[in-house]
């Protein structure tokens, strides 16, 4: 088998690696950071007693980047999904933090528990 092929495609990349770090670090200073979804992060969808809770935590797709508010952001519409689904009445929260990642977590904690009357 050839390796030739293989050797000349590491000595590309590696040729290439300071052209494309700087183009990444370029690009990442021009992308403007879009803004998290309007309105409160928790809300309730009716059905029956008792109630699920539902708490989202993450990133961006959490905070609501790209939806106009929290309802209509994942946290909001996983609560309606469940409640059409089984019925129930779902309390909701969202926790996200735009930028987070699993080796960078947001600075801040999740809600409290003590702050039940969000959930009803």
């Amino acid at each position: 088998m050839d390796d030739r092929p293989l050797e000349l495609a590491a000595a590309a990349s590696l040729a290439l690696a300071p052209l494309l770090l700087a183009q990444g670090l370029l690009t990442q200073r021009r992308v403007p950071r879009l803004p998290g979804a309007a309105g409160p992060a928790f809300g309730r969808v009716e059905g029956r007693e008792p109630m699920l809770r539902l708490l989202a935590l993450g990133e961006s797709t959490v905070a609501g980047v790209g939806a106009p508010t929290h309802a209509e952001a994942l946290a909001g519409q996983l609560a309606q999904a469940l409640a059409a689904h089984g019925g129930r009445a779902v309390g909701w929260r969202a926790a996200g933090q735009i930028g987070a990642t699993a080796a960078r977590p947001a600075p801040s904690s999740p809600p409290s528990r003590r702050r039940r009357s969000t959930w009803r």
